[in-house]
Order: C-alpha cells, then sequence, then structure tokens
C-alpha cells in the first residue's frame, strides 16, 4: 500500500459525524505524520478548527498543521505564564 492509499484509508476511518471531509483529512495526515490528534480533546480540537481555517484560505495542508500547533503551543505557554505569574 503506498502512501496516498494509507491517507485515504485514515481519512475514511476519521469520517463521522460532527467531523467535515477537511477535517477528516488533517486528522489523517496528523496521525499518518506520527502526531494523531483527538478531535474531541479541546487542545486538539482547537488545532484542528485553525487548521482547516487555513486550509480554506489555500495554506498548504502541512503548513497549515504546523502553523495551527505552533499557535496553540504559543498560546498554552502564554496562558501557564498568565497562572503562575511570570511574565
Amino acid at each position: 500500500m503506498n502512501e496516498r492509499d494509507t491517507i485515504r484509508d485514515l481519512v475514511r476511518q476519521h469520517l463521522q459525524p460532527g467531523i467535515t471531509p477537511e477535517q477528516s483529512l488533517i486528522l489523517a495526515v496528523a496521525e499518518h505524520g506520527g502526531q494523531p490528534l483527538d478531535a474531541w480533546s479541546f487542545d486538539d480540537a482547537a488545532v484542528l478548527l485553525r487548521a482547516e481555517t487555513l486550509l480554506r484560505e489555500d495554506v498548504s495542508l502541512t503548513d497549515a498543521l504546523a502553523t495551527a500547533r505552533e499557535e496553540r503551543a504559543t498560546f498554552a505557554d502564554a496562558r501557564n505564564a498568565r497562572e503562575t505569574g511570570e511574565k
């Protein structure tokens, strides 16, 4: 099975109620890349929705996913600093 077939199978596995085809593709690529997302986890859902938005703005899939992960990590770092009183 080649990479395209593998991703196609993963996309089919992720298609379910509440998941758009674009989100299913993002979930499949993330899983295939070794960093799966859980669409029902708050942090991962934020990454998924941001990546979908970027994808619809014609950002490449891999760039959209990387950017969404980076933005989420930056937000999490800022939140943690706020909660611990760091600047």
